[in-house]
């Protein structure tokens, strides 16, 4: 894909003269691209100007906002023809979102100086309306003429165009609306808190935390299965219901592209994969799920075929996650102890064991989801420690023996032990007493210990979960 980027990027004249001249000096050390800018600009390359962009697609329907509300006839076959709207005119999404907005007040055939197609082409001067479409700024004219409030929104919930006319007819209620991908959207739903100048206190923000997300929830979810995503049809909710969907085949970017093929654009989640779809359609919300019990990797990915296997495995994994991520066992760690333990972190263990004399060019690897079950199952207890619990230097008086199993010991490995890359595959490791004095020889130094205020038992819960041959449990 770099060499791809690489090749698109010469076709300009500037970065190809650029890069023939680092390449004189750096040849194939030249990696990487470091963008420290973005500018937006139109299909003819020139800078994008929102405002005066023409806006023509019509093929896209609805959309995931919080402010949008999309109909829906239940009884529609596929989910395009259920989010259809009859009036609509392909090419036209300016006249779609009046008609929709205005259908049974400015542009209803009762009104006297009734607002048409016709006279909006006619206000603006453009011929090749349905071709080219129209921009904001042209549709001003329009706003003008007919004394309509408007307030326009990019897809952050920021305003990008305001009108207030010179005498405003307060028949005509406030026009909302938002751009996006070339669209205009009407905005039809929760347009109080809009109107109470709140839209811009919902824009998505983005945090970073160093705490682990603890779960709240007492019971997981039920998840419904299906096969299509053309089956939500047949699964009506209440109002404001969310209902959680696994597909079975776990394909959640082909049906990321489906829906936008049916003229709606979901909402995602993404981490190493497409981990979630949002859908809202009438009054219910469809939340789509993978059914990979670890969002975050893309490793062990599964799919089961019937809801009632999903369900319990989910069910599974929730009951050990509240088990072991529990706000009693939190610990608190400062800056000395993020530094150790950054620096002294485990790694999955791996290399030749000794059968590779007879199949000298196989390497064989401890499996990466289970490669702690054993160490983790002899553990009764969690190690809880808090502000008072220091490292402390060890010295020849200390006997860890008489410590706590789950001591905390920082070691310093000889070279010959820790190349052998199983259980010590740095020079600096961290380890629990319970497994040190198993170990202890003379290639092994400790050079700090830590000790935990106190510890949770365990055991009962995590090993009724850990024992458990009928489902999976990743670790």
């Amino acid at each position: 894909m770099f060499g791809k980027l690489i090749k698109f990027l010469r076709t300009d004249e500037e970065f190809n003269d650029t890069f023939e001249e680092l390449m004189r000096y750096y040849d194939n050390l030249f990696q990487a691209i470091k963008i420290t800018s973005v500018e937006f600009v139109n299909s003819k390359g020139e800078k994008f100007d929102i405002l005066r962009e023409n806006l023509t697609d019509a093929t896209n329907i609805s959309i995931y906002h919080r402010y949008i509300n999309t109909p829906i006839y239940m009884e529609a076959s596929t989910i395009h023809k259920a989010i259809q709207n009859g009036h609509h005119i392909e090419n036209e999404c300016w006249i779609n979102a009046l008609t929709d907005f205005y259908k049974d007040t400015l542009m209803s055939e009762k009104n006297r100086n009734r607002l048409t197609r016709e006279k909006v082409i006619e206000i603006i001067g453009r011929d090749n309306f349905h071709e080219k479409g129209a921009s904001i700024a042209e549709m001003e004219q329009v706003f003008k003429q007919y004394r309509i409030q408007v307030r326009i929104f990019d897809f952050m919930n920021r305003l990008i165009y305001k009108h207030d006319p010179e005498k405003r007819n307060h028949h005509i209620k406030t026009l909302y609306a938002m751009v996006k991908n070339n669209h205009i959207y009407v905005l039809n739903h929760d347009l109080k808190s809009i109107q109470q100048g709140q839209a811009n206190k919902y824009s998505p923000v983005v945090k970073a935390s160093t705490d682990y997300y603890l779960n709240e929830k007492d019971e997981p979810p039920e998840f419904r299965m299906i096969k299509d995503i053309n089956e939500i049809l047949e699964i009506k909710g209440e109002e404001n219901e969310e209902i959680n969907i696994v597909l079975e085949n776990n394909n959640l970017t082909e049906v990321f592209f489906q829906l936008v093929k049916s003229g709606y654009e979901p909402r995602i989640s993404f981490q190493t994969i497409v981990t979630e779809i949002r859908l809202r359609l009438g009054k219910t919300k469809y939340i789509i799920k993978t059914q990979n019990l670890i969002k975050s990797s893309c490793d062990g990915c599964i799919a089961v075929d019937d809801e009632m296997t999903y369900n319990g495995m989910n069910k599974a994994t929730f009951n050990f996650n509240k088990s072991l991520f529990n706000p009693l066992h939190k610990s608190f760690y400062n800056d000395i102890d993020v530094a150790i333990l950054n620096e002294a972190r485990t790694i999955v263990p791996s290399g030749l064991f000794c059968c590779a004399k007879a199949f000298p060019t196989d390497v064989f690897e401890a499996d990466v989801s289970k490669a702690f079950t054993l160490a983790f199952m002899s553990m009764n207890e969690i190690p809880v420690f808090n502000q008072f619990d220091i490292w402390q230097v060890y010295t020849d008086n200390v006997d860890i023996t008489n410590l706590h199993d789950l001591t905390l010991y920082y070691v310093e490995v000889k070279e010959e032990l820790f190349n052998r890359k199983l259980l010590f595959n740095k020079k600096y490791c961290l380890i629990y007493g319970l497994f040190l004095k198993k170990v202890m020889c003379g290639r092994i130094r400790i050079l700090y210990y830590k000790q935990p205020s106190r510890s949770v038992i365990t055991k009962k819960s995590l090993m009724n979960y850990g024992s458990m041959k009928s489902v999976a449990i990743p670790i």
